[in-house]
This record gives structure tokens, C-alpha cells and sequence, in this order.
């Protein structure tokens, strides 16, 4: 992963568990060599779930990251956690924007 500043963070993760237009659900945490990025102690993983649900057809998304304490949470977000999944979620936007466009 590669924050706003330019540090590269090195990630691994799983897919726990996955139902179509439902739910996914991943644990994702810091590699080998964090510490020379991060300062401080992490839990080894966050657990995210990302739930979908239907609108009268528009989709509504609903994330939730589960930190092992109030500390981690602060250095998740002190390290941009909501900004970086901000980000990502505005460009899968304007990538959904552009296929729609592009059926049009």
C-alpha cells in the first residue's frame, strides 16, 4: 500500500468470507518490515466488512473495520486509513461512472 506521503507500507491479507452482492469480509495487516514504516505496535490484523445493499436500484455500501483497540484505531487513522478508503472509493466511482458512460 502506498499512503498519500509516498511510504510504501507492505500488506497481506485474506478474503474471510465473500457472498455476491452482500457481503465481503477480509483481515487485512502489516507484512514484514512495517516497523521501518510504522511507528509503534499493531495488531496483526483488521478485520473489514463491506456490506451492499439494494435502494430501488441505486446500491448502498456500508463499511466497518473492527481495530483490536481505541489506540489502534488512532494510529489507523493518524496514518489515513479514512482518507485512503475515501480514495478508493472515489475512483471505483468514477470507474463505475465511466463503464456506465461508456454503454450508453
Amino acid at each position: 500500500m502506498i499512503g498519500p506521503d509516498g511510504a510504501e507500507y507492505p500488506i497481506k491479507g485474506v478474503f474471510r468470507d465473500v457472498i455476491p452482492s452482500e457481503r465481503i469480509v477480509t483481515e487485512d495487516g502489516f507484512d514484514e518490515g512495517y516497523e521501518q514504516v510504522v511507528k509503534g505496535d499493531l495488531s496483526p490484523g483488521m478485520p473489514t466488512t463491506v456490506i451492499f445493499e439494494d435502494l430501488n436500484g441505486k446500491t448502498k455500501l456500508t463499511l466497518r473495520m473492527a481495530h483490536a483497540s481505541a489506540e489502534d484505531r488512532r494510529t489507523h487513522e493518524e496514518m489515513g486509513v479514512l482518507a485512503g478508503w475515501s480514495s478508493s472509493l472515489e475512483r471505483l466511482e468514477a470507474h463505475l461512472g465511466n463503464r456506465m458512460a461508456s454503454k450508453q
